[in-house]
């Protein structure tokens, strides 16, 4: 819904509030604020079936994206209660403490990097995607991911419930948590999900509580504004103390099992650019910059640099749509933009980062316009490879208006107008 907001506020007229598409896109944030406000948060869909999960946190970028239109101080304050509320519900629900892990480290990136919420409760943590169902809906999952998979999944679930119960269910509500960050399926997990801290996830709660801030601010309230942004700043250093590493200027998902860093290559890394995380520097574009170059396809970006199935500790065996070769509209957004955020001024980078962002941008609207005037549809993802339709499938990949529209309005009404 995030994305499709994207590309409805693009062609608003600003000022004008009875704007077909101005109005579609602030009906859509109600609706999300209504979930929140009935649930506690916003659940992967609008189905009973699908409140046991949430999806990534867009909600305060869609409010925050929304409020320059609207200038209402009443809607804002409504729309705020809903994302406390939300993040309150990730806290709770989606927070690993670190405890020991953090209080017995000598290392150096450790210190300092106390995570402390607004009402001052002092924590080590970062947050995972998870799950609240019961285990007869995990065991439905089950048999649905066994269709959905094919035999290596089935086959893998097969043999840790024949050796151990307990071990199969734990399978299952990790591929659940995977549906919950929006990459269902991927190798990028490794299907441990629960037990990873995962950057885009991190990222997105940074810029909650910056939007928070900024919420609170222009509502008057100094106090809580100030309060919220001390928790964003904490949160940023809990993401460079646990998830950057120096060497390569790049983010990464964090394994609580282990402490340890995962180095795989994914889209999701470029989430620290697209909330504005990573400091403004020389070495951050270089690193930006690098990472891009690598991302791009004819199609879009790709989700995954590799696939991840060639190595031997990874268990995810069978054929994923979040992987090689499908280039994402969402995340072909989420690249463009935090390129565009570190661009700079003046400098060698700029000009090469503009550039390079051009160029996924054209790409991308080539894309989906070629496949356009073949299928007349739009598509759910593309190939980042040659920007066919010619994609990784785990169901029948299905016409996509949504997102796929929504970012395409939002480019040609940036580079070829009205």
């Amino acid at each position: 819904t995030y994305f499709i907001n994207v590309g409805l506020l693009a062609l608003a007229e600003k000022g004008n509030l009875k704007d077909s598409f101005f109005m579609q896109a602030k009906n859509n944030c109600d609706n999300l604020i209504y979930l929140v406000e009935r649930f506690g948060f916003v659940p992967n869909a609008n189905r009973f079936s699908m409140t046991n999960r949430s999806q990534p946190p867009f909600l305060s970028a869609m409010v925050s994206e929304i409020y320059p239109y609207l200038q209402d101080t009443v809607w804002l304050k409504r729309a705020l209660n809903a994302v406390v509320k939300e993040h309150s519900w990730w806290m709770k629900n989606r927070f690993q403490p670190f405890h020991t892990l953090v209080e017995v480290s000598s290392k150096k990136q450790y210190k300092n990097a106390l995570f402390c919420d607004p009402t001052g409760q002092p924590m080590y943590g970062l947050n995972h995607y998870g799950h609240n169902a019961d285990s007869v809906f995990i065991k439905k999952f089950s048999h649905f991911l066994k269709q959905r998979l094919g035999k290596p999944f089935a086959h893998l679930s097969d043999s840790l419930d024949h050796m151990n119960r307990y071990a199969a269910k734990i399978l299952s509500g990790n591929m659940l948590a995977e549906a919950e960050s929006g990459w269902d399926f991927t190798p990028r997990f490794n299907a441990h999900c629960y037990d990873v801290a995962a950057i885009d996830l991190n990222c997105l709660l940074f810029q909650s509580e910056q939007n928070i801030s900024k919420f609170y601010s222009l509502l008057g309230e100094k106090a809580a504004s100030k309060a919220w942004q001390k928790t964003a700043n904490y949160r940023k250093k809990m993401i460079y103390s646990f998830m950057y590493n120096s060497e390569t200027g790049l983010f990464y998902d964090f394994a609580f099992s282990g402490a340890k860093q995962l180095q795989g290559l994914h889209a999701a890394q470029f989430f620290p650019y697209f909330v504005g995380l990573a400091t403004q520097n020389i070495k951050t574009r270089v690193a930006l910059l690098s990472h891009s170059q690598r991302f791009m396809g004819a199609g879009g970006v790709q989700t995954l640099l590799r696939s991840g199935q060639d190595s031997a500790q990874n268990r995810v065996i069978w054929n994923t749509q979040w992987n090689q070769p499908n280039a994402w509209p969402c995340l072909t957004y989420i690249v463009s933009e935090g390129i565009q955020n570190y661009e700079g001024i003046f400098n060698k980078q700029q000009k090469e980062l503009s550039e390079i962002r051009f160029r996924i941008n054209q790409n991308y609207l080539k894309t989906v316009e070629s496949q356009f005037s073949k299928t007349g549809k739009f598509w759910e993802k593309y190939n980042a490879h040659n920007g066919s339709i010619s994609v990784v499938n785990e169901y029948e990949m299905p016409a996509f208006f949504g997102w796929t529209a929504g970012i395409y309005s939002y480019y040609f009404k940036q580079y070829i107008g009205p």
